[in-house]
């Protein structure tokens, strides 16, 4: 094969890479790009659901303060526990309009919890059989 020739069809290959804007255009849009991106944004979505699935299984929950009390008490007991516990928000507290991270692993491995809330005009509520492992916050209203 002469120079001249081999030349010529190693220009036809870059031609092909580059589309006319300058740009790898067609490229882009072919099957192995395409295949390649596909691979791209499934590991990204396997990474970002077992970031979800390890906060889920730490048994943490952000919990959301929407009303216009703060809540002083904080107490979570999985739905077979024969008492609150200890106040989950050791001593801190969340005030309304605010949100805060907390941790109801009790090592039992339970999903579904009993939450009790104490509101700083001495309100309580109990919200029932919360599934922690699925959701990643609770909002109080």
């Amino acid at each position: 094969m002469s120079g001249a020739r081999v030349r010529k069809q190693l220009i036809s290959l870059k031609q092909k890479e580059i589309g006319p804007d300058g740009l790898f255009g067609p490229a882009i849009v072919g099957p192995r790009r395409m295949k390649t991106a596909a691979k791209l944004f499934s590991a990204s979505l396997a990474f970002a659901l077992s970031t979800v699935s390890a906060l889920a299984d730490g048994r943490e929950m952000q919990i959301f303060n929407y009303t216009d009390f703060e809540i002083v008490a904080l107490f979570g007991a999985n739905k077979d526990a024969d008492d609150w516990g200890e106040d989950k928000l050791l001593g801190d507290f969340i005030e309304a309009g605010e949100t805060q991270l907390v941790d109801f692993d009790d090592g039992s491995g339970y999903c579904l919890y009993n939450l009790l809330a104490v509101f700083d005009d001495g309100e309580e509520l109990v919200s029932e059989e919360i599934n922690i492992c699925d959701l990643p916050m609770f909002t109080y209203y």
